[in-house]
């Protein structure tokens, strides 16, 4: 759900000025000749999460011999609202695993779901604590978790494995975060002999907190690392001409295609042409961090409207929803009080419905033309309000 990038501002269109992205200690490195012939493995938390590494992945798995595995921890059924309209997780997620499975393909790669709940919580230390107390009370506790990872690892036995940094999961996700630390965990489980190499993404993709000179560049498709850090970062040249004649870059956007309920409308003559200095995929060894540090924290990211903390983005986006496909129903949904989202007129139909969440203080009416499809429409509207009832204090 790196979806967007904002949508990347991404008509990835023209260059840019130049500007200083790297640290004291970076190094290009031929990673495409260290991956050749390696069995390597994807973990990341949503379909879209590998879109950034795709240049790696081609290279190395349709040139170089190595073989692609991706897994995805979530089932990704969160990111169908806000892109589609659509509440319905079970049909979002179905659209994503076949999107990871078009996404995967570029570089002959084969997908794994875990089937974890997605979740949106706070973009810090706390909503990262959140993430991992709610996946470890649906799937039976830390060590269950971990020991899926375990399992991952040991049935596919990958010699390298990439993810997103678990510092800061480059969007501050809490999801891309806690799927980090729990491969961090479950590496070090594993004899020392058979521990693969972990790289991370290390990208820095928090906008609201960029620089303007900063986001205009990524508008262009420029990467950078996270700042003020001094970490070892390895940079992956992506402007590289592979033998197939295409640039490795190119490859980002074969990726982003293929994740059209994440990119509605992305054009087929999009192009990145930002700075060759800024084509420079920017990753870290999981051998050079501490994994546990926290860099989202510091950033402040309040304003975002998280599922752990209010109903106040569901609740719009279910009125703008039912406007546009002029649902034949009606619903109120209020949070302390506060109506947060509403659509037509309750007392317009015969039959109602509501569910109370004192606790949480919320409440949701739902009112249709029969009991069969009040109960239909509550269903759907509970889907969201529940992940909020249900998030760990």
């Amino acid at each position: 759900m790196r979806s967007l990038l904002i949508f990347l501002g991404v008509f990835l269109l023209g260059a840019c000025d130049r500007h200083a992205t790297t640290n004291e200690q970076a190094t290009q490195v031929d990673l495409a000749d260290s991956l050749r012939g390696q069995r390597l493995l994807f973990l990341g938390a949503h379909p879209d999460d590998e879109w950034v590494l795709m240049p790696i992945f081609a290279e190395a798995c349709l040139i170089n011999g190595a073989t692609c595995h991706f897994t995805i921890t979530t089932s990704a059924e969160l990111g169908c609202m806000e892109t589609m309209g659509m509440i319905d997780f079970d049909a979002c997620a179905a659209i994503r695993k076949q999107e990871l499975a078009t996404s995967a393909a570029i570089a002959n790669g084969s997908t794994e779901f875990l089937g974890w709940q997605d979740l949106f919580y706070a973009h810090d230390g706390e909503g990262l604590r959140r993430n991992l107390v709610r996946w470890e009370e649906m799937n039976g506790g830390r060590e269950a978790l971990v020991e899926q990872v375990v399992d991952l690892l040991q049935r596919n036995k990958p010699e390298v494995v990439f993810g997103i940094d678990p510092r800061h999961g480059s969007t501050c996700n809490p999801n891309h975060r806690a799927t980090s630390l729990l491969l961090v965990e479950a590496v070090n489980r594993l004899p020392v002999e058979d521990r693969p190499r972990v790289l991370f993404e290390n990208t820095y993709t928090v906008f609201e907190r960029m620089t303007p000179d900063m986001a205009e560049a990524v508008d262009h498709g420029a990467m950078f690392p996270w700042p003020d850090r001094n970490d070892p970062d390895i940079f992956f040249d992506a402007t590289r001409i592979l033998p197939n004649g295409k640039r490795a870059i190119d490859y980002q956007l074969d990726a982003l295609r293929a994740h059209p309920s994440q990119f509605p409308g992305f054009p087929d003559d999009a192009s990145i042409n930002a700075d060759p200095e800024q084509l420079l995929i920017p990753l870290v060894d999981l051998a050079d961090i501490d994994p546990t540090e926290e860099l989202c924290t510091p950033l402040g990211l309040s304003e975002y409207k998280t599922l752990d903390k209010t109903l106040t983005f569901v609740g719009r986006k279910y009125a703008e929803i039912a406007e546009k496909t002029n649902e034949p129903h009606a619903f109120r949904l209020t949070h302390d009080g506060e109506v947060v989202g509403e659509y037509g007129s309750l007392t317009s139909w015969p039959h109602s419905l509501q569910s109370d969440f004192p606790e949480k203080g919320v409440s949701l009416i739902v009112a249709a033309a029969t009991a069969a499809e009040a109960e239909a429409v509550q269903s759907k509207y509970l889907q969201y309000v529940m992940r909020f009832i249900e998030a760990p204090a």
